[in-house]
C-alpha cells in the first residue's frame, strides 16, 4: 500500500562547529562615544543524508528524458510491466525501497568564513542622541558577498514624561541559513537528488 503523505524517506545527520574571534575598542571624549571593532567567525559544516523512495507508484510518474535531460511529455521511463527502461527510472530504481533497493547517500562539507568591521560614534547633546556608524561584512561560503552597511539613529528624550522618540536606518547583509546549506546549494548536482528533490519531471532548483 502506498503511503498517504510522502514518497520518500529522508534521514539527516548534520554537524556544525563554530569558532571565532572578536575585538572591540572604545574612546569617550566630550559628547562623543566612539567604538570600533572586528569580528571573525568560521563555521565548519558537514551534512550526511540518506534518502530512499517509499511509494511503489513513484517511478510511474516520470517521463523519459531527451538528450538535454528534459522530460519528454507523454512518455514513461517504465515498460508495460513496470520495469525501468530509461532515465530517470533506471537511476532511481536502486533507491526504491519498495523494489528492494537501498538508501542513497549524500555527503557534503563546506567552510563558511565571515569577517565584519565596524566603527560608530554616539553623540549625546542635551535631550538629543545621534548614532552614526558603518559596518563592512565579508561572507565567504558556498556563495560570496561583500557589503558596506551604513547606520543612522536619532533619539530625543522628552524628560517631563520620560518618553524617548527614536528614528533609525540600517542596511544589513542577510547571509544564508546554515541548516541544509550544502544540500540546498549543491544537491542538484547529485544524480539522485536532482530527480527526487523536485516534483517529477520538473527541473531541480533547491534554492527556489
Amino acid at each position: 500500500m502506498a503511503p498517504d503523505l510522502q514518497a520518500q524517506t529522508f534521514r539527516q545527520s548534520r554537524k556544525l562547529t563554530n569558532a571565532g574571534l572578536r575585538s572591540d575598542i572604545s574612546y569617550v571624549k566630550g559628547i562623543h562615544n566612539v567604538k570600533a571593532g572586528v569580528t571573525y567567525e568560521h563555521t565548519f559544516l558537514t551534512e550526511d543524508d540518506k534518502i530512499g523512495i517509499v511509494d511503489p507508484t513513484y517511478l510511474s510518474l516520470f517521463n523519459e528524458l531527451d538528450a538535454a535531460a528534459n522530460a519528454i511529455s507523454g512518455t514513461s521511463c517504465l515498460d508495460g510491466s513496470g520495469k525501468p527502461i530509461a532515465a530517470p527510472c533506471t537511476i532511481l530504481a536502486p533507491f526504491d525501497l519498495t523494489r528492494g533497493g537501498g538508501l542513497a547517500s549524500f555527503h557534503g562539507h563546506t567552510d563558511v568564513k565571515e569577517i565584519a568591521l565596524y566603527v560608530q560614534d554616539t553623540i549625546a547633546k542635551g535631550s538629543w542622541s545621534f548614532n552614526l556608524g558603518i559596518r563592512g561584512d565579508l561572507y565567504r561560503g558556498i556563495s560570496h558577498a561583500t557589503q558596506a552597511e551604513p547606520r543612522l539613529g536619532i533619539a530625543y528624550n522628552i524628560k517631563p514624561t520620560n518618553t524617548v522618540l527614536r528614528l533609525s536606518y540600517a542596511r544589513t547583509l542577510e547571509t544564508p541559513f546554515n541548516e541544509n546549506l550544502v544540500i540546498g546549494s549543491t544537491g542538484c548536482g547529485d544524480p539522485v537528488i536532482r530527480y527526487i528533490a523536485p516534483p517529477p519531471n520538473l527541473p531541480c532548483n533547491l534554492e527556489r
